[in-house]
């Protein structure tokens, strides 16, 4: 019944949709189609879903091999995704607004994606030292 009550609140605008978390949001979308009680069209729950959606988030994936990797990760708030020694064989996801600041201490050790995609970093290795921004 949480969820109908979301849905409630997405249909009048109300902030207890606009503070819900993009899962939350989704569950919303998915109560709507669902449950025909709920007075709200699925073209309703869509706009919530959308209004709850990051404008442009990215998705970064770490992975350590042999060696720890000293790594930091800011993204484009300021905020430290990552800022730590991550051990060998360990790995960190993070998501956050982009462009994001990189540094990764023995990067030679480090495989990197952003959206799901590999990032070749090995031209911006200096030393034992990359920095990237992914964009």
């Amino acid at each position: 019944m949480l969820v109908h009550q979301e849905a409630a609140s997405a249909s009048l605008g109300t902030s207890a949709a606009a503070s819900a978390p993009t899962k939350t949001a989704h569950m919303v979308a998915s109560a709507a189609s669902t449950v025909p009680s709920s007075g709200i069209s699925k073209s309703q729950a869509s706009v919530a879903v959308a209004s709850t959606q990051p404008d442009a988030a990215g998705k970064i994936s770490l992975k350590v091999g042999s060696g720890a990797a000293r790594i930091s990760v800011v993204d484009a708030n300021g905020k430290k995704l990552v800022f730590e020694t991550v051990a060998a064989g360990s790995g960190r996801e993070v998501s956050g607004t982009p462009p994001f600041q990189l540094k990764i201490g023995n990067a030679a050790q480090v495989q990197l994606a952003y959206n799901g995609q590999p990032v070749n970093f090995s031209d911006k290795i200096r030393g034992t030292t990359a920095r990237i921004e992914l964009k």
